[in-house]
């Protein structure tokens, strides 16, 4: 997997069109953290690619980005939402998933 260390607003220039999630942890995580996430997120049926690139905005902080041709499944788009909550639940509410598109409109 290849990571990227862009600012906010490189990735709200150029990759805000693009769909993807971003991770955000009370802690650092490591890079297996990280891509076993995204794998849970295409096992749960939500996006059937790998992301373009992970984008480290911090060591807490990860923007998975994914290629131009890649869509969430419209169908699934509530199962993302029960997914990120129901992820953040089991491990004490630690962390938050978002949509990149709702972290790019709110920095």
């Amino acid at each position: 997997m290849t990571y990227k260390n862009l600012s906010p607003e490189q990735v709200k220039s150029l990759y805000s069109e693009r769909c993807g999630f971003v991770f955000m942890g009370a802690q650092p995580s490591s890079e297996e953290s990280c891509e076993k996430i995204y794998k849970q997120i295409k096992e749960f049926g939500i996006c059937d690619y790998e992301p373009d690139f992970i984008n480290v905005f911090n060591p807490a902080i990860y923007a998975f980005i994914y290629p131009e041709d890649v869509y969430f499944h419209h169908t699934h788009s509530a199962d993302f939402y029960e997914f990120c909550q129901d992820a953040s639940m089991r491990v004490g509410g630690q962390f938050q998933i978002t949509t990149l598109k709702f972290f790019l409109n709110n920095i």
